[in-house]
């Protein structure tokens, strides 16, 4: 399930999480990373963005209430 949605100028960062804590992470439609996760992670990345590589580290946890955040 789509979880989080950012947007970064033209770039779209879309975060997604299962049930059985598979979390994806993709640019603009292109798969950037995949990791497997009970209480969290850092998803390292790179985009192009105007002519630069930007680099980005989404990262994921679980709050007190056992929600994604």
């Amino acid at each position: 399930m789509q979880y989080r949605k950012l947007l970064s100028g033209d770039t779209v960062i879309e975060f997604h999480n299962s049930w059985l804590g598979e979390e994806t992470v993709t640019v603009n439609g292109r798969e950037v990373s995949r990791k497997s996760s009970v209480w969290g992670t850092n998803h390292y990345f790179t985009v192009r963005e105007e002519g630069e590589e930007v680099n980005y580290i989404l990262t994921t946890r679980i709050n007190e209430g056992f929600q994604v955040v």
